[in-house]
């Protein structure tokens, strides 16, 4: 039986901490262990922790420096069992479907595991009662470097990757990246292979403190891309410069190409042109193309 490690990073989630711990530990996939850290927790977070202490499954480090959601997720993919055949990433506030493990292995397993593969799924977005709310919207493009380019697609806290894409990942860590699930996707999409699942098996939980959440309705998704993208100016492009900068040697001529393209997009009206024209770089829906492509004539990418 595969042994599967659990990422957890935990920051202020006293509120919603211990149900999802609960819910990871009645996994129906027993053969697992979670590894936590705290990232200087000022609530009672660590109080909630230190009930787990004594669970041979259950690891804790308590961090002395706030590493932001980001680093911390890094920092644990850094310091991961090389014992364990699969590593899960799991975010502090939702609540995990008994069979979330084993339905991951299901579309892992068997692979060749020296081929970087991550799973990644749909979720079931709930509010703070886990009454469903909705479910986020299946692909309709594919996975591929193109979409990744300009768009975080992947929930990391739906990912399970075997040990060859964590290592791939951990091997070459950015300096900069806009968020973790946003950088796995990037760098899988053009070195490994995605295998996603249209089902969830993870209730989502939305909330006032999340820090990154999902925005159903058109009026709210078209919001949330603005805000995020389109007055962070040249954000994509930075991440993208920083992913040619680590894997350049390992692109193709054509991975390059669209690269590149990317990167140019600041320099010149033309290069916004080329970019806004290309149809191999894009976003899932008609609507989030459409302002993808004004974004990009904007220079606000």
């Amino acid at each position: 039986m595969p042994h599967v490690q659990i990422l957890l990073p935990t920051y202020n989630g006293e509120r919603y901490l211990q149900p999802l711990l609960e819910s990871l530990l009645d996994q129906d996939h027993k053969d697992l262990d979670i590894l936590i850290r705290d990232d200087a927790s000022t609530d009672r977070t660590r109080d909630v922790l230190a009930g787990y202490v004594d669970n041979p499954r259950v690891r804790v480090i308590l961090g002395e420096k706030n590493l932001g959601v980001v680093r911390s997720f890094f920092e644990l993919m850094r310091i991961s069992s090389h014992e364990a055949d699969y590593i899960a990433l799991s975010d502090q506030d939702d609540v995990w479907q008994p069979d979330k493990v084993s339905r991951a292995l299901r579309f892992l397993e068997p692979s060749n595991t020296d081929r970087p593969t991550i799973y990644a799924s749909r979720v079931a977005v709930v509010d703070e009662d886990l009454r469903l709310m909705y479910l986020s919207q299946r692909p309709r493009r594919p996975l591929a470097l193109g979409n990744a380019l300009v768009q975080n697609l992947l929930p990391g806290c739906t990912m399970v990757m075997n040990r060859a894409a964590c290592d791939l990942i951990v091997a070459r860590l950015p300096d900069f990246a806009f968020v973790h699930d946003w950088w796995i996707y990037l760098v899988m999409s053009a070195l490994g292979e995605i295998r996603h699942d249209n089902e969830s098996r993870i209730l989502y939980r939305q909330h006032a403190q999340n820090v990154i959440g999902l925005a159903p309705g058109l009026i709210a998704g078209w919001s949330r891309r603005i805000s995020r993208f389109a007055l962070r100016k040249e954000t994509v492009v930075r991440q993208v410069a920083e992913f040619r900068r680590l894997f350049s040697d390992r692109l193709s001529p054509a991975q390059h190409e669209m690269v590149a393209l990317v990167e140019r997009m600041p320099r010149s009206f033309f290069s916004r042109l080329a970019l806004a024209l290309n149809p191999r770089v894009y976003r899932q829906s008609m609507i989030d193309d459409l302002l993808l492509r004004a974004v990009i004539l904007a220079n606000r990418l």
